[in-house]
């Protein structure tokens, strides 16, 4: 048995890059999980790529597909630790921050609190805006994470959508000079703007669709982005590229989230090439550093439909890597493009 046959299949039906590292990474998650879910998160591969390369190794006969799970044949696990020299990796992250080196309850305790039940209050997150939104916990880190860095107190902060509500947990504990976002989903708007006027935030919302330019006055105007994107390329230059074309200058900073379950490295080439000829310069990027809440749309998504067994995830599966950008010098972003809503998905796209 060879690998290669296996790589040209895949990449044969799927039209989707990859290599032989690539599908390593697939068939070292299927060593050690039988859970499709757990499969793609292990493997940290685009769902496209994994379920298809579960349906060429269940042709070959390497594996059985059942209803409680994938299970690898005995003589395939035996080809693939002796001869292949592949074992299932282990996990040594940090149980206490889930690797991602942020210990959010050292946050006040009083904010953690008030964040909390704002939080559970939140609107639920609907298919129709590819919404998705991080656990309450992975929000703190990332708000930590920035306050850290110097991008928050006394700032100006742009959020370019908030289903997060990293919005709630600055205005509580970061001290920003101002928070203003810009979310589609009405419900956000009103949900956002309540809480503002009921604490007395900072904080502005401005009901946007992204595929469209920033208001001028949003240009030149802020020190910190946040945003997590729909992550097709247009997507990424819509949502990113405001980002960039709203921060002041050289120093200030974007944060955004990307995933490896819609993102492979190839787009992730393509996406730190995009940065770095804007000026810009990767200062941080941490794998996983998002866990998200399953959807209760999952069935309704292009993964379910991939997915060899139709169960729903019982733990996050969905996980995206934190970026920091800083500028090095003046950028343009994306000022006055106007973007196709239908470019916002792809062929690694499976969420929607």
């Amino acid at each position: 048995m060879r690998m290669e046959p296996i790589v040209e299949r895949v990449a044969e039906r799927t039209g989707l890059p990859l290599n032989a590292r690539t599908v390593e990474r697939v068939l070292r998650a299927l060593l050690g999980h039988h859970d499709f879910w757990e499969i793609v998160d292990a493997a940290d591969e685009v769902v496209p790529i994994v379920a298809e390369t579960i349906r060429v190794l269940d042709e070959q006969g390497w594996l059985r597909v059942e209803p409680h799970g994938i299970f690898l044949r005995e003589s395939a696990r035996e080809t693939l630790e002796r001869e292949w020299g592949l074992r299932p990796l282990p996990d040594f992250r940090c149980l206490a921050c889930e690797g991602r080196g942020i210990d959010p309850l050292r946050l006040p305790s009083e904010g953690i609190e008030t964040f909390m039940a704002i939080q559970a209050e939140r609107p639920r997150a609907i298919i129709d805006y590819d919404q998705g939104y991080i656990t309450p916990e992975s929000t703190l880190a990332r708000f930590a994470f920035a306050f850290m860095r110097g991008d928050i107190q006394g700032r100006r902060v742009l959020i370019l959508g908030d289903d997060d509500l990293v919005s709630v947990a600055i205005c509580l504990m970061g001290a920003p000079q101002e928070v203003v976002v810009v979310e589609i989903d009405r419900r956000l708007v009103e949900f956002l703007e309540y809480w503002a006027n009921q604490m007395r935030w900072p904080l502005t919302v401005h009901q946007l669709d992204l595929s469209q330019p920033l208001p001028v006055s949003f240009l030149r105007a802020f020190d910190t982005f946040l945003t997590d994107p729909p992550e097709s390329i247009a997507a990424f230059r819509a949502f990113v590229g405001r980002g960039l074309a709203a921060l002041r200058g050289p120093g200030s900073a974007g944060y955004f989230g990307l995933t490896r379950r819609e993102a492979s490295l190839f787009k992730w080439h393509q996406v730190q090439r995009y940065l770095i000829e804007q000026g810009a310069v990767l200062t941080d990027v941490v794998q996983n550093f998002h866990a998200y809440v399953n959807w209760d749309y999952a069935p309704k998504t292009r993964a379910w439909r991939l997915a060899p067994v139709k169960s729903l995830p019982d733990k996050p599966w969905y996980r995206s890597s934190l970026y920091r950008i800083e500028l090095l010098t003046e950028v343009v972003g994306e000022v006055d493009t106007v973007f196709d809503v239908h470019t916002f998905n792809d062929a690694e796209a499976s969420t929607t």
